[in-house]
């Protein structure tokens, strides 16, 4: 109540004062901090506080920078963890895994995968750490060994909660839209924003405008300063044309003080990250860049790509609506990479919104005209592009 309230040294005097401090007394503290804008200040003070040899006060930190979009941060404090011998779980592996798709540092993210093998080897397994592993497959890109455990899960006698059905479902739910509304309505417990975000993102792919209202109703309700879930019903409205719609939603954006994020793209080329924008001309090599990818996109076009171009501005002429998607971040990234690595390495990329189905069927094109594996981390997911082929069968 006292961080909630700004009173952070009253804050302080409670914490001090309790007998015994668990992981959710110490991120009470932290998100304390968060709202107060003095994150950066208390990091050093808390960890100082904390004991270096719990495994508890480690977690407590990856968290907190994790949550704060400190990336670089948490990755480097768990590091620091292994040095000082202590033994990671899954939750550690958990929380740390977002900071390793931020950072595109896909090497080390890979290496959680193997929180399978402390998972298997777990004499008793929660719900935290089932739903742990669940996710961990989920967001790299493994639906099917996703829903897999999640059966498992079950067949156990745990009964899932929402994050353990959002982590499963929203990353294989293959275009069985109206099946997944049905399990929704049907949850023991009430849906929460991450199932109604998964079930408006495959409402956008599959272009059920239905459910994607009913959906986005909910999702307004409960996040209603999130601006992309009003630009997903906005690109659900283009789609189908309804133009007076996307004015709406627009409006109502406008209205609200809500902006879409710009969109940025990280990639990974000999331990340096390169950050691009959208139609990025800053870059030193944005001639070569640019030149480069007028010729994919020429061979993306001789293989039968049609750009889509309904989700883009209705004001803008067709050819300038393929060049407003054609200079998205992530395609300026792969281009970016290409022209920088050896033939056949693999590409790494990191975005901070959500990859659009124009980008997405290039990089599928792409990664088979140039013989490369292409990997896009985006905020829903690991993508992995090769010989034409994405391993989120299209959904995501």
């Amino acid at each position: 109540m006292y961080g909630k309230c700004g009173c952070l040294v009253e804050a302080w005097r409670v914490l001090d004062e309790m007998p015994s401090r668990d992981v959710v007394s110490w991120n009470s503290m932290v998100a304390g901090y968060a709202q107060s804008g003095r994150f950066d200040d208390a990091l050093e003070e808390m960890f100082s506080k904390l004991d270096k040899k719990n495994l508890v006060s480690w977690k407590v930190m990856i968290a907190a920078y994790v949550n704060s979009s400190m990336p670089t941060e948490a990755v480097d404090l768990y590091s620091q963890m292994e040095v000082q011998g202590i033994e990671p779980d899954a939750i550690s592996f958990a929380s740390v895994l977002p900071a390793c798709g931020d950072l595109s540092a896909l090497l080390l993210g890979r290496q959680f995968i193997k929180a399978r093998a402390v998972f298997d080897g777990m004499q008793f397994r929660d719900v935290v750490s089932w739903t742990s592993m669940i996710s961990a497959y989920g967001i790299g890109g493994k639906g099917c060994d996703a829903i897999a455990l999640f059966s498992k899960m079950q067949n156990s006698g745990l009964c899932p909660d929402s994050i353990a059905f959002v982590s499963a479902c929203s990353h294989s739910r293959a275009g069985k839209v109206e099946e997944a509304y049905s399990i929704i309505r049907q949850m023991p417990m009430k849906p929460n924003e991450r199932v109604w975000g998964a079930l408006l993102g495959a409402c956008h792919v599959y272009s059920n405008m239905d459910i994607g209202l009913n959906t986005a109703d909910h999702l307004f309700r409960l996040a209603p300063e999130q601006s992309g879930y009003y630009v997903l019903l906005s690109n659900i409205y283009a789609k189908a044309g309804r133009w007076d719609d996307v004015t709406t939603i627009r409006s109502i954006m406008t209205r609200k003080g809500l902006k879409k994020m710009p969109g940025a793209s990280n990639v990974e080329i000999k331990d340096q990250v390169y950050t691009f924008l959208a139609g990025d001309q800053s870059h030193t090599q944005s001639k070569k860049i640019y030149k480069e990818l007028d010729v994919l996109v020429g061979k993306t076009k001789e293989a039968g790509y049609v750009p889509e171009t309904d989700s883009a501005l209705h004001d803008m002429e067709e050819e300038d609506k393929e060049y407003h998607l054609a200079v998205h971040s992530e395609k300026l990234a792969i281009v970016f990479a290409i022209l920088n690595t050896k033939p056949g390495t693999p590409i790494r990329v990191t975005k901070n919104l959500r990859i659009c189905g124009v980008c997405h069927i290039a990089a599928k094109l792409i990664s088979k005209i140039t013989d490369r594996y292409i990997i896009i981390r985006d905020t829903n997911r690991f993508h992995h592009f090769e010989n034409g082929v994405c391993s989120c069968g299209d959904y995501w």
